[in-house]
């Protein structure tokens, strides 16, 4: 048999098993673009586990997880991007938010309030285990590609790195509304505990 006609007969096998490159691609493709239920507030108040979309309102997009792609130089991380294109609720753009302590000194409701801490995580629809938002202290070998500032991405581990506090997006009442309840729609600040 030829070398020509047992690549042909190899690509065929693996095209009517779907382990293609091709195939694994358009897999992960549509996996990422599936529609998934998202949270409607009927109070207009943000709650414990309610399912969002996040909005970077200085690039006016849409924070997006890329799972294709991996953080070097940390453990198992994963990219997050912004992506200007309405989508609406699907796979990789939908987050959960999660109260890190679920009795604290704005008590033991549901409702998220400003200076609270919260864990923004992937929906679980995404990946196979539980991936966290978080940040690592900008240095030469991590940092984003993009703008070389400090990066953002997804992480396997929950750890203090994940945490963050909603604050104001005004900081002239910043100090003021600590405590208020966080309104869905609402404009509001995520400012990371490790490197504030």
């Amino acid at each position: 048999m030829e070398l020509n006609q047992i690549k042909r007969n190899d690509y065929h096998y693996r095209q009517a098993n779907e382990t293609t490159q091709f195939s694994s691609t358009l897999s992960k493709v549509s996996h990422s673009y599936k529609a998934v239920p998202w949270t409607h507030s009927a109070d207009g108040y943000l709650r414990d586990g309610d399912s969002i979309i996040l909005r970077n309102k200085q690039v006016d997009g849409c924070l997006v997880a890329d799972l294709g792609t991996r953080v070097p130089n940390y453990g198992e991380a994963y990219r997050v991007n912004t992506s200007r294109r309405e989508t609406g609720p699907i796979t990789r753009n939908v987050f959960c938010l999660k109260r890190v302590e679920q009795a604290d000194m704005f008590g033991s409701d549901s409702i998220i309030r400003f200076g609270q801490k919260v864990r923004i995580q992937a929906n679980p629809w995404m990946f196979r285990k539980a991936l966290f938002l978080g940040s690592t202290p900008k240095d030469l070998s991590v940092c984003s590609a993009q703008s070389r500032l400090q990066e953002c991405s997804l992480h396997a581990n929950e750890t203090f790195n994940t945490t963050w506090v909603i604050d104001s997006f005004d900081p002239n009442d910043r100090y003021e509304r600590q405590g208020e309840a966080v309104r869905a729609g609402e404009a509001i600040l995520f400012r990371h505990c490790h490197t504030q």
